[in-house]
């Protein structure tokens, strides 16, 4: 296996970096969206059907109310997602980023946990990644097809991030208040 070579972090190199981190994210959640879109195909859309329950209680402005039971169906839909992304894990991104795996959390929030293995937490602007990062995430989280059934139960999209070493950088979350406005 021939070794991965880091693209250099020197200089105006710094934004081409953060640039293919950013890129390199949005491609494996992509790609991820269609592995969730893969589960099975009577289960989604035991789910879709419930969703107008949701999106019936958001469009009228009773933004918490969610039948418990349809709740329960979407957490357990959620473990779903959560197992089939890590079956894969961990995979290859580009050759910054590596997927880890993708946790559902307490709350209603499904994170997604990347390694960025070329970079030390000294070596990286945290603010200059998060600025290009969020908007484009932010923006996909809106518009993507597959994601309505995340968007439908009002669900925390998260992404974090450490470095070579395993020390935390950053976390980039989405709360329904950010992608429903």
């Amino acid at each position: 296996m021939e070794p991965v070579t880091p693209i250099p972090t020197s200089g105006s190199n710094k934004l081409i970096t953060y640039f293919a981190i950013a890129l390199g994210a949005i491609i494996m959640i992509l790609f991820l969206l269609f592995l969730i879109g893969k589960l099975d195909q009577k289960k989604t859309a035991k789910y879709d059907n419930r969703n107008s329950t949701a999106e019936a209680a958001r469009t009228s402005g009773q933004d918490n109310v969610i039948n418990e039971g349809t709740l329960n169906d979407f957490e357990q839909y959620l473990s779903q997602a959560v197992s089939e992304v890590n079956r894969r894990c961990p995979m290859m991104v580009d050759q910054e980023t590596r997927l880890d795996n993708a946790i559902a959390l307490p709350g209603n929030e499904f994170q997604y946990n990347y390694t960025l293995i070329n970079t030390s937490s000294n070596s990286i602007d945290v603010s200059t990644v998060e600025s290009l990062m969020r908007p484009t995430l932010l923006n996909m989280i809106k518009t993507t097809p597959e994601l309505k059934v995340f968007r439908d139960y009002r669900t925390t999209m998260s992404y974090s991030y450490k470095d070579r070493s395993g020390l935390f950088l950053f976390k980039l979350s989405f709360r329904a208040e950010e992608y429903l406005n």
